[in-house]
C-alpha cells in the first residue's frame, strides 16, 4: 500500500474472522466495524470520512461488496458496527468477489458451506442474506469491478450478473472483464 501512500491515499488493511472462527456474518460485522471506527477517528488521522472507498479480492471483495450494500441490514449489526444509518461508503472495488451465493457452484462449495456453517438444503435464505447481488437497491456506491473469465474459483458469470443488477438499479459501474 505505500504506492498509494506516497500518492496522498490513506489506505487501511482490515482484519476480519475466518469461518473456521466464526460464520457469517461475522466477517462482515468485523468489516462494518473497522469503518465505524475509521469514520469516527477520520479527523485525528487526517482522513476526510466522507470519502471511503472498499476493496477486496474474492473472499474481500465479497466483504466490500456486502458492507457496501447491505450496511443497513439487522442481521449485520452488532455493538461494534455502530449506527447503520451513519454508515457510508463513497465507492466499493471488487476484485473477482463472489456476489450471488444462491447459484449452483456456489451453493456446492465446501469454503462458502463453512462460511455460512448450513448448507443449501438447511438454510437457502442464508445463502440469499449472503449474497450482495440481492441487496441492491439503486443508493449503492459507485462500484469498479475487475474478474477474468478464466477465474476457476469463482465464475465471471458473478460479476455479469452484478453488473447487470448495478446498471438495472442505475448504480454507476464499471466493469472490467478481463480475458
Amino acid at each position: 500500500l505505500l504506492p498509494f501512500a506516497a500518492k496522498g491515499y490513506i489506505t487501511v488493511s482490515v482484519a476480519y474472522r475466518l469461518s473456521r472462527e466464526a460464520q457469517f456474518p461475522a466477517a462482515v460485522q468485523d468489516v462494518l466495524g473497522a469503518v465505524t471506527w475509521i469514520q469516527r477517528h477520520a479527523e485525528e488521522y487526517g482522513m476526510d470520512a466522507e470519502r471511503i472507498a472498499l476493496i477486496g479480492g474474492s473472499a474481500g471483495g465479497h466483504l466490500a461488496m456486502m458492507a457496501a450494500y447491505a450496511a443497513e441490514a439487522s442481521l449485520l449489526h452488532n455493538e461494534s458496527c455502530g449506527d447503520s444509518a451513519n454508515f457510508k461508503v463513497r465507492a466499493v472495488v471488487s476484485i473477482y468477489g463472489p456476489s450471488d451465493l444462491t447459484t449452483p457452484v456456489a451453493r456446492e462449495n465446501s469454503a462458502v458451506i463453512r462460511f455460512l456453517g448450513k448448507t443449501w438444503v438447511q438454510a437457502p435464505d442464508l445463502y440469499a442474506q449472503a449474497s450482495p447481488l440481492f441487496w441492491i437497491d439503486g443508493q449503492d456506491p459507485a462500484t469498479l469491478l475487475f474478474h477474468g473469465t478464466l477465474d476457476e474459483l469463482v465464475p465471471v458469470a458473478q460479476s455479469d450478473s452484478l453488473a447487470a443488477r448495478l446498471q438495472q438499479m442505475h448504480v454507476p459501474v464499471v466493469y472490467h472483464r478481463l480475458r
